[in-house]
């Protein structure tokens, strides 16, 4: 299913008009679902965060490889497939309103089916018994592995260690936690226990209620915090949803979908975002779609709530007033105009006061300091150097058949995943 496709199935889903024959119905299996989830939620993005149109079809596009994959998966049997949660997380993107996006499609309706020690493609494959989908040798195929045992290699390219153990940055092996009462200086403690740093030793974690004096402290099993933020500091429930303005958003509160968090205030307070063209404090703080708070003009401290410009659109550079995906490029001669992000060769960093990343998977190689700008490039191969993320073009929504990992012998090097068994 191309996007055109994609969008036609999306606008019946939307309207409620779903075809009766099994073979065009888009909800009849993950296969026939994702790309349609994908194009919904890019078109969200574009309504409630202004993705200029080019933005939102490479983000679709970039999603492309992890449908075929899903699809791929669902035939051989690695997953399963719940209706009613697509139908769900269909029901949340197409509603009018951007408050949906928020939360939209927390329960996935693609249902893992592979155990531990069964051929995977992807970590949506592995069941929870299992870590995810690893090939330790980086040999194909890969396989759901268990948390890794004591001794085990816990590099990027192995499952992570076991709840009992941790990962030594040095040996990059899995290593026993100590117990209540032992040292604590250099090694963490089990599960249901914290460090005392005043004594450097291990201690139970405490009960809703108790007094406490730091992160950590407080009973992870009962979904504790120690709320460091009044006269004194005592366990609480975290909190399950966002604060309404006027209430706080200290760790770990946070605002819900129409207020935003002022960080100036202890403890810090949501306070309600605003319409264009209101005057506006916070980047986040403006409640209408596709909208952000911009400066009246260079070198103002005055800033209204407006909405993003288009593609083409004249705009200021420096001040950020065009589409997520954009920005504002000053031509040798005439006016400054919304552009795309540059692909592979053209100039990224900052320019003219605004961030400029590159398209697609491409990475930007900032010139020596103290540049600021450099070029646009390809990805690199699998078995080169990544000291980030974006040298293995794991582009800007992490879709990719490629990722930096920590290779023990090698250090930080581009992993070309397995394909599809």
């Amino acid at each position: 299913m191309n996007r055109a496709q994609a969008l036609a199935v999306a606008a019946l889903l939307a309207t409620g008009c779903i075809p009766d024959t099994n073979g065009l119905d888009p909800l009849r299996s993950a296969a026939s679902v994702c790309p349609v989830l994908f194009d919904l939620l890019t078109a969200k993005l574009a309504e409630c965060e202004g993705f200029a149109p080019s933005l939102a079809d490479a983000t679709y596009a970039s999603a492309s490889g992890s449908c075929a994959s899903i699809a791929a998966a669902e035939q051989a049997g690695r997953i399963g497939y719940d209706r009613a949660l697509a139908q769900a997380c269909v029901d949340q993107l197409a509603a009018p309103g951007c408050a949906q996006l928020e939360n939209a499609c927390n329960d996935p309706p693609f249902l893992p089916r592979v155990g531990v020690g069964g051929v995977c493609g992807t970590e949506l494959e592995c069941t929870s018994a299992s870590a995810g989908c690893y090939s330790p040798s980086l040999t194909c195929p890969s396989h759901c592995l268990a948390p890794g045992g004591a001794g085990a290699s816990c590099s990027g390219i192995d499952p992570p260690c076991g709840s009992t153990l941790y990962c030594d940055s040095t040996s990059l092996t899995c290593k026993a936690r100590v117990d209540f009462g032992a040292s604590c200086s250099s090694v963490p403690c089990l599960p249901g226990l914290y460090c005392d740093l005043s004594l450097s030793i291990c201690q139970t974690q405490l009960p809703q209620g108790s007094p406490c004096g730091g992160y950590g402290q407080c009973s992870d099993a009962q979904g504790l915090f120690c709320d460091m933020n009044v006269t004194s500091p005592i366990c609480k429930a975290l909190p399950t949803t966002g604060s309404a303005a006027g209430g706080r958003c200290d760790y770990p509160y946070s605002c819900n979908f129409d207020a935003w968090c002022d960080y100036s205030t202890t403890p810090s307070t949501c306070k309600a975002k605003v319409p264009v063209p209101q005057a506006c404090t916070s980047d986040n703080g403006c409640s209408t779609p596709a909208s952000a708070c911009i400066q009246d003009s260079a070198g103002s401290t005055l800033r209204h709530c407006k909405v993003l410009l288009t593609e083409g659109t004249t705009c200021t550079p420096g001040l950020s007033q065009c589409q997520r995906g954009l920005f504002c490029a000053q031509p040798p001669s005439g006016a400054a105009t919304c552009a795309s992000w540059p692909a592979v060769g053209g100039t990224c960093g900052t320019i003219n006061g605004e961030d400029v990343p590159c398209s697609g998977t491409s990475w930007c190689q900032l010139g020596a300091p103290p540049a600021t700008t450099g070029t646009c490039k390809a990805p690199v191969a699998p078995g080169q150097p990544c000291p980030t993320y974006r040298e293995c073009g794991e582009g800007n929504f992490g879709f990719t058949a490629t990722r930096c990992e920590n290779v023990p012998g090698q250090g930080l090097i581009c992993v070309a995943s397995c394909p599809a068994p």
